[in-house]
C-alpha cells in the first residue's frame, strides 16, 4: 500500500512538472499522456502545435524561446468566418486595389511576442492567393492583401485561426488611415522646422563670434537677412499650427496655450525684422524663434502620440465587440456581418454569446446575465412569447448564459455602432454545454436603450 502511494505521488509530481509543448504552461494531471513525448494542456494548443509543425514553421518556438517570451495558451475557434466574404463586410472593411486584389486590417487575439510577427508574416508562403501579411506588434493589427480570384478573406481568417490568432475586423480603418496621413504631415513639418532651426543657429554662431573677433558689416547684414528669411519660413509653415490654434481661440472667445505662444512668436519676429532693417547694433532673435518653434513642435508631437495611443487602444477594444450575427432564413442559419442586419431580420442568439443587436425576444426561454450593467450576479429568466402577446417589453443589455428553445418575433430597427460596444466574455463553466437557440426579431417601437447593446425582453416575473 505504501509503495502504491509513493508511485502515485511521484506520478503526480511528474504531471505537475510537465509543460505544454506549445505554450509551456503546466499540463493538468488528467491530460498527461505517459506514452508520448509531446504533452498539451488543452485541445487548442494541440491543434496549433500540429498546424505549426504541419506547415514547417517549427522555428517559431526557437525564436520565442530565444527572446525569453512567455508562452500563452492557444486560442482557436474552428469557425468558417463566412461573414468575412459577405459583400456588406467587403464594402465596410476591405479596400479594392484593382485586378482582384483586396486589402483589409484585422485585429488578432493572442499576439504577444516578436515570434508571432515572424509566424504571421510567413503565412503568404503557405496560403495560395495570400499576397502579403504585415503585423503591427504593438497594436496586434495585421494588414492582409489577397487575390480574391484565388482565396477569400474567410480563408485568410481560417489560416490565422489555425495558428492560434483569432481574427476580428478592425473597426475604424478609415479613421486610422486619416490619422496616418496626419502623422506624416506633422512629421514633415517637424523635420522642416528642425532643418531651418539648425541653419539659423549656424548663422547666429557666426554673428556671436563677430561680437568678440569683429565681423565686416556686409557679412553681418547678410547673415541677419538670411536668418530672417529662414525664420519667416519656419513661422509660415511649421509654426502655423500655433497661429491657427490662436485664431480659433479668438473666434470662439476661449483661451488655450496656442494664444500666448503665437503672441510671443509674433512679437519676437516683428522686433527682429525692424532691427534688421534698421541695422546693427540692434539685437535680433531669429535663432530663438526658430529653435522655439522646433522644440514646441517636438513637445506637441509627444503629446499627440500619447493621445493617439490611448485612442487606438479604445478602438481596438471596440473591435472585440460582436461583428457578426446568425440570420435565420428558410429554417436555417447563416453568418453575416452585423451591418447586414436590417429591419425585419430574424436573428439567432446562442448560449455564451453577446447579443449582437437590440430587439424584442418573442419566443424561447433562457436566463440572461446582466451583471455588467446592473451589478446583479444572479441570471435573469426571460420568456419571449408571452411578452409578445401582451405587448410588454423593457430594455435589457446582457449576454445569454443558459436556456432552451427557439424564439421568433418582429424587428423594427437594427442596432447602430454605439449599441454594440458592451461585450462580456464567455464563462469557462459554460463551455461545452449545448448552445441555446433564440431567434430575435424586432418590431413595433420598443423603448430600446441606445447607449449600449440593448435587447428588449419581458419584465422579471411577468413572462409567459
Amino acid at each position: 500500500m505504501t509503495g502504491e502511494a509513493i508511485a502515485s505521488s511521484s506520478a503526480s509530481a511528474r504531471a505537475a512538472r510537465t509543460a505544454c509543448s506549445h505554450c509551456g504552461l503546466p499540463v493538468p494531471a488528467g491530460l498527461v499522456e505517459p506514452d508520448t513525448t509531446e504533452q498539451f494542456c488543452c485541445g487548442a494548443c494541440r491543434a496549433v502545435w500540429e498546424a505549426i509543425h504541419g506547415c514547417g514553421l517549427e522555428r517559431y518556438y526557437e525564436l520565442r524561446d530565444r527572446q525569453g517570451a512567455q508562452g500563452q495558451k492557444a486560442q482557436t475557434t474552428g469557425r468558417a468566418y463566412e461573414e468575412f466574404d459577405d459583400p456588406t463586410f467587403r464594402d465596410l472593411y476591405c479596400k479594392d486595389l484593382g485586378n482582384g486584389a483586396f486589402t483589409a486590417e484585422l485585429f488578432l487575439e493572442g499576439v504577444h511576442c516578436v515570434a508571432c510577427v515572424w509566424l504571421v508574416e510567413k503565412l503568404p508562403e503557405l496560403e495560395k492567393g495570400l499576397l502579403e501579411c504585415r503585423l503591427d506588434l504593438g497594436r496586434s493589427l495585421v494588414r492582409a492583401t489577397w487575390d480574391s480570384n484565388t482565396i477569400g478573406l474567410s480563408g485568410v481568417a481560417r489560416a490565422l485561426d489555425r495558428l492560434g490568432y483569432v481574427p476580428h475586423p478592425a473597426k475604424g480603418a478609415g479613421a486610422r488611415d486619416a490619422r496616418r496621413r496626419e502623422d506624416r504631415a506633422f512629421l514633415s513639418r517637424l523635420a522642416v522646422a528642425g532643418a531651418l532651426a539648425g541653419n539659423v543657429m549656424l548663422m547666429s554662431w557666426a554673428l556671436y563670434a563677430g561680437i568678440f573677433g569683429g565681423i565686416e558689416r556686409e557679412f553681418e547684414q547678410l547673415f541677419r537677412w538670411t536668418s530672417m528669411v529662414l525664420t519667416a519660413a519656419a513661422l509660415a509653415w511649421p509654426g502655423r499650427t500655433f497661429f491657427k490654434g490662436a485664431l480659433a481661440a479668438l473666434r470662439t472667445r476661449t483661451r488655450n496655450l496656442d494664444l500666448p505662444i503665437a503672441l510671443g512668436l509674433t512679437a519676437g519676429m516683428v522686433t527682429s525684422v525692424v532691427n534688421t532693417i534698421l541695422g546693427p547694433p540692434r539685437e535680433v532673435y531669429f535663432d530663438t524663434i526658430a529653435v522655439l518653434v522646433f522644440l514646441l513642435l517636438c513637445g506637441r508631437w509627444v503629446q499627440h502620440r500619447q493621445q493617439r495611443t490611448a485612442t487606438d487602444a479604445v478602438e481596438l477594444l471596440y473591435s472585440l465587440t460582436p461583428a457578426r450575427a446568425r440570420i435565420w432564413e428558410a429554417g436555417a442559419t447563416r453568418e453575416a456581418p452585423i451591418d447586414a442586419v436590417t429591419p425585419g431580420t430574424i436573428v439567432e442568439v446562442r448560449a455564451d454569446e453577446s447579443f449582437p443587436v437590440d430587439g424584442l425576444v418573442v419566443e424561447g426561454q433562457s436566463s440572461v446575465d446582466q451583471s455588467i450593467l446592473s451589478g446583479e450576479v444572479a441570471p435573469r429568466a426571460c420568456r419571449g412569447r408571452a411578452a409578445r402577446e401582451r405587448g410588454e417589453c423593457e430594455p435589457l443589455r446582457a449576454r445569454t448564459r443558459q436556456g432552451r428553445g427557439r424564439g421568433l418575433g418582429d424587428a423594427s430597427r437594427a442596432s447602430d455602432a454605439s449599441c454594440r460596444r458592451k461585450r462580456t466574455p464567455p464563462r469557462p463553466d459554460r463551455q461545452g454545454r449545448r448552445p441555446c437557440r433564440w431567434l430575435v426579431r424586432r418590431s413595433g417601437d420598443p423603448p430600446l436603450a441606445r447607449d449600449a447593446g440593448a435587447l428588449a425582453l419581458p419584465p422579471p416575473g411577468r413572462g409567459g
